[in-house]
């Protein structure tokens, strides 16, 4: 097991936050690693680290980090499976709520788990977590 970084501190070496972030996430880890590359992985961190602002995660910045590099992988991973399947990629994928096989149907009522307005992030339970959080954090202090 890796030195693992504990909640609220800053990872600089983007190997370790790798290594970490596989651990925390095991669903991403190496065992085929052709699916998450550590390229893919370095390309989301360095994005979402340009857009997240640490002065305003504080504590929880790298677990927010971790939320929208998953979600993009999974994004990214959905887009190279349409495009094997011979699908155009880029097209807007959305949730599945009702599927037909023959005389067979089957439905999913999905706003019971679905953020309010959470648009593209609603696409991954990741993206769901995130945007969620993204909403707490925003929010600052209250007065009552």
């Amino acid at each position: 097991m890796s030195d693992w970084i504990g909640f609220g501190q800053r990872v600089e070496d983007i190997d370790l936050w790798i290594e970490n972030f596989r651990e925390h996430f095991p669903e991403f880890a190496h065992a085929m690693p052709e699916n998450f590359t550590d390229e893919q992985i370095t390309f989301w961190y360095m994005f979402g680290d340009k857009l997240l602002t640490e002065d305003r995660w504080f504590t929880i910045y790298n677990e927010a980090l971790e939320l929208f590099v998953a979600h993009n992988l999974l994004i990214e991973k959905n887009q190279q499976l349409a495009f094997a399947a011979g699908n155009f990629t880029g097209t807007p994928l959305g949730n599945i709520s009702n599927k037909s096989v023959g005389d067979v149907s089957v439905g999913y009522d999905l706003s019971s788990f679905m953020e309010e307005r959470g648009g593209e992030w609603n696409l991954t339970t990741y993206g769901r977590r995130f945007i969620f959080f993204v909403r707490l954090v925003g929010t600052g202090g209250a007065y009552v």
